[in-house]
Parts: C-alpha cells; structure tokens; sequence
C-alpha cells in the first residue's frame, strides 16, 4: 500500500460521507429518502462485480459512489422515519470512523485500555442513572 495514494483514498471516502449529509441536509426537498428501484435491475447492477483478485481501494471507493450510493436508503434524511435503524448523527459517523480505524478489542484491558475505560466510564454512568451504584458489567453486540 502505498501511504499516499491511502491517503487520497481516505480523503475521497471522506468527502463521499460529507457530501451525503450535506444533500440531505441542504437541500432535502430536492433528495429523496427511497432509491426506489426494483430488484432485478439492482441485482443485474452487481452482477459480475466479484472476482479472484481485488480491486483496490480507490476502485472500490469509486464502485460504493457508482453501485451502492445510488441504490441506498439515505437514512441521514430529515424525513427517514426508521424503526429498528435511526438515521445516523454526523457525530455518530465520526466516532465510529475513529474508533474503527483504531480496531481495538474491549474484551480485556490488554486488548484496547482506552477503549475498557470508556466503557468503565459508561457502564458507570449507566448504573448510576439505575440506582445501581457498584454493579459491573460490559457491552456486547446484538441489541438484547
């Protein structure tokens, strides 16, 4: 990988994400919530899309503006009224480019000490809000 050609890389996803929340949040008369679409002309789309070898990161940032953007819930929208996924902060976004750009594991302290420590702090928080002062715990996926 060469540290620049990343680099632009990184800059060009970057600037894919900002201009999504700013169509959504400067014009949403004008942009739509629904891609609309049906699904064999999406399926013909992403038809030999895959191969043996990749693609590279600037064609693959190239191919989500070209194949995936347009046929996408834009779920930033002022008026996307999702049930099970909310539309996405510009915060939320960020932090979660942070902290997947660190990849750290909050399983054990060793693994990701910043990353056990935000979660001491929340868990915390969270037990105190409860009435729960002194109970432990930790986080886990799956929304149970």
């Amino acid at each position: 990988m060469d540290p620049d050609t990343t680099r632009e890389n990184i800059r060009k996803a970057g600037r894919r994400a900002v201009d999504l929340f700013a169509e959504v949040f400067d014009g949403p008369e004008e942009s739509r919530v629904s891609p609309g679409g049906d699904r064999e002309s999406v399926r013909r789309l992403f038809a030999d899309t895959l191969g043996d070898g990749g693609v590279g990161i600037e064609t693959a940032v190239d191919d989500f503006a070209r194949l995936a953007l347009p046929h996408s819930m834009r779920t930033p929208h002022p008026l996307y009224l999702g049930l099970v996924n909310t539309s996405p902060l510009p915060a939320a976004v960020l932090g979660d480019l942070l902290v997947s750009t660190l990849n750290n594991n909050g399983g054990a302290f060793r693994q990701g000490p910043a990353m056990w420590g935000a979660e001491q702090a929340v868990l915390g928080e969270f037990a105190r809000l409860l009435g729960l002062e002194g109970a432990h715990g930790m986080f886990l996926p799956g929304g149970s």
